[in-house]
């Protein structure tokens, strides 16, 4: 569970990662981004199952970093969301310098 500031009031927003499913040469990995009412789902795809993990929170730490409006996002109190936004984000994605 993670909160943001979105059109000036504070909102929850819950992240849900499913574990990879095999398919036939890959592995599919869906999740979920819901802030309130509002739920997107969707499904990554990698070679095995630890990569399509790696594209999944990826993915998430982007679609929250590109959130149009969102601000001050926090992680149990913490001033990030947990998630890289790229690649060459660190694991716990974004961390602000000192203010």
């Amino acid at each position: 569970m993670l909160t943001c500031v979105l059109d000036g009031r504070v909102r929850d927003v819950r992240v849900t990662l499913g574990r990879p499913i095999e398919g036939d040469n890959d592995y599919v990995c869906e999740y979920e981004i819901a802030i309130g009412d509002t739920v997107k789902s969707h499904s990554i795809v990698g070679a095995d199952g630890i990569q399509a993990v790696q594209l999944a929170l990826i993915m998430v730490g982007s679609a929250l970093s590109s959130l149009p409006g969102a601000s001050d996002w926090r992680w149990n109190h913490e001033p990030y969301t947990g998630f890289p936004a790229s690649v060459r984000d660190p694991a716990l994605g974004f961390i602000p310098g000192p203010r």
